[in-house]
């Protein structure tokens, strides 16, 4: 087993480059998940956590659920997004994400359409 710090990787496109490495028996691994020398998620400014659509709507919910589970003991708001069919919305509400964005709801609207609507 090898393990590569971020801080070895240099940038985000040569470190996401390296996770993508699996042959045989070799095996990478995520150093310092959400705390460490680059990046610390206890520590990130932000209120909420929008959830990408591969994950609204493709594959196992299991990995939904665990994104979900940490952002709310983290006592962020969850937003799915990409959420186009009934089916999508869903998925998501059993995965415990309260609410959504995508065409099952709206379709984007230029800044002024959205202003004459809001008036």
């Amino acid at each position: 087993r090898f393990r590569i710090p971020k801080n070895e990787c240099g940038k985000l496109g040569l470190w996401m480059d390296t996770l993508m490495v699996r042959t045989g028996d070799l095996c990478w691994y995520l150093d310092d998940f959400g705390r460490g020398e680059n990046f610390d998620v206890l520590d990130l400014p932000v209120q909420g956590l929008k959830i990408d659509r591969g994950f609204s709507t493709e594959g196992s919910v299991r990995p939904l659920k665990a994104i979900a589970q940490v952002a709310k003991s983290l006592g962020w708001d969850i937003i799915a997004e990409g959420i186009e069919t009934r089916q999508d919305l869903q998925r998501v509400r059993n995965a415990g994400v309260p609410d959504f964005q995508g065409y099952l709801a709206w379709k984007p609207l230029p800044i002024n359409k959205l202003k004459e609507i809001k008036d």
